[in-house]
């Protein structure tokens, strides 16, 4: 399974800007999904 999006490597942990607004970071085996970079 892929993720289509852009990975940054940021304090260590892998930051995947995906399609739209949406981003999620991944440290180890969490992953966050972020709200919307543009404040909705």
């Amino acid at each position: 399974m892929e993720v289509r999006g852009v990975t940054v490597l940021v304090n260590g942990r892998h930051v995947v800007f995906l399609g739209g607004d949406r981003a999620l970071i991944r440290s180890g085996d969490v992953i966050d999904i972020l709200p919307p970079l543009h404040g909705g």
